[in-house]
């Protein structure tokens, strides 16, 4: 039963579906122009959902003509029609005219029965990959998306809706100031109390004097890397032992993983027991992993993607984890292969240079970071409460279980 004053609609009733035009290289990099012309890895671009910042490509009225295209009018929604499902489920609202190449589309509202915020509302509800028809690269159906079922509110109750989402939209968008705040401050710290190279810091913790020295990892720790069970051996596996993948590796500090294997799986694998306090690396792993660190907070085994550092007593760990954390891009450098897309290993690893003060002072600068990422974690924390606040207020407002006051015109 729908709430009271509200119309259930197809898409296609209330809104045009437009595809874009063919992108051609002549227009790449082209930095002026009337008109925008975006692709879809524009979505990628900074900035945030409401519209694309920085077109790197524009065009003028006859090249445009030249291409059978149009701009899309300002206030459409513009989204991915091909690409992977992260892709699909990216929204933009366009603040200006916008040409937009045949990998996109654009949602054009009909202001008379709906507003553009209430349309933007919505498709951000509507999960593009369940629609998206199956093949080497997913696409989305233009007749599918017309005919999906939505219900509408008159205009007024629409426009206080969104009004009420606009005002969660600024709060969630001062705590990620917030927590990108938090990051640099973090990095400020990092960079004034970390060694940088065969150089010291400048600044020291009150208390604290005398020289830094530099090792070679190998010599102040033992480095060893992990293993897989045979996956033919169903016995290996679903037993009570931790096992991670280096995926997991994006957790930072490691409380719980999700891998588990038997006592006989890792007994009858390459993978070892890792004490609590260890630093854990990537050696491998899709796009950015490779290069992360994290410290192990229990005891478990890794996967061969993953080696294991275990600090000796001239080492603090928590100082060795955020000392490897601020130097990924220099790690990620030193992997092998063509074009650093290799991978580290153990020797490569043994060889990283390590300037760190006495054990006493390690323990400060560390104890200094962790009530940084403490921070950090905790307006993260603050930011999903948020967006988990949001979505579940949204689902009531956009399907009529919680109804708004709208003032009546005088």
């Amino acid at each position: 039963m729908l709430p009271d004053g509200w119309l259930e609609h197809e898409l296609g009733e209330i809104a045009t579906f437009k595809g874009g035009c063919g992108f051609k290289e002549s227009y790449q990099g082209k930095t002026s122009g009337e008109w925008p012309f975006i692709k879809v890895s524009d979505m990628n671009l900074p900035g945030n959902e409401q519209e694309i910042f920085h077109s790197q490509n524009w065009v003028d009225p006859p090249e445009a003509r030249a291409m059978s295209a149009s701009p899309m009018p300002s206030r459409a929604i513009v989204f991915a029609k091909v690409g992977a499902a992260l892709m699909l489920n990216r929204r933009r609202r366009l603040t200006r005219p916008t040409i937009i190449d045949n990998n996109m589309m654009a949602a054009i509202p009909d202001e008379k029965a709906i507003t553009s915020d209430f349309l933007f509302l919505h498709m951000k509800t509507v999960d593009l990959g369940k629609y998206a028809q199956a093949s080497a690269v997913p696409s989305v159906n233009q007749r599918h998306l017309a005919e999906l079922a939505i219900i509408l509110p008159p205009l007024p109750e629409q426009r206080k809706i969104a009004e009420i989402v606009s005002t969660w939209d600024a709060a969630i968008s001062a705590q990620e100031r917030l927590i990108t705040n938090a990051k640099r401050q973090k990095k400020a710290l990092m960079q004034s109390l970390l060694a940088t190279g065969a150089h010291p810091p400048k600044k020291r913790l009150p208390g604290f004097s005398g020289e830094w020295k530099i090792a070679r990892l190998g010599t102040l720790a033992d480095l060893f890397a992990g293993g897989t069970p045979s996956t033919n051996r169903p016995e290996y596996w679903g037993g009570h032992v931790p096992w991670m993948s280096s995926g997991e590796i994006n957790l930072r500090e490691i409380h719980e993983v999700e891998g588990r294997i038997t006592d006989v799986g890792l007994k009858n694998s390459s993978a070892k027991m890792v004490p609590i306090n260890s630093i854990l690396i990537a050696l491998a792993g899709q796009g950015t992993t490779r290069g992360k660190v994290a410290i192990s907070r229990v005891p478990l085994c890794t996967n061969q993607s993953v080696a294991t550092i275990v600090p000796g007593p001239k080492l603090c760990a928590d100082y060795l984890f955020h000392d490897l954390d601020g130097r990924y891009d220099e790690l990620r450098s030193m992997s092998l292969g063509d074009g650093g897309r290799g991978g580290l290993n153990l020797a490569v690893l043994r060889s990283v240079a390590i300037m760190a003060p006495t054990v006493d002072e390690q323990h400060a600068i560390a104890s200094v970071l962790a009530t940084a990422d403490a921070a950090i974690k905790w307006l993260k924390t603050q930011l999903s409460t948020l967006r988990q606040e949001k979505s579940a207020l949204m689902q009531q407002l956009l399907t009529g279980k919680r109804r708004v006051k709208v003032r009546e015109a005088a």
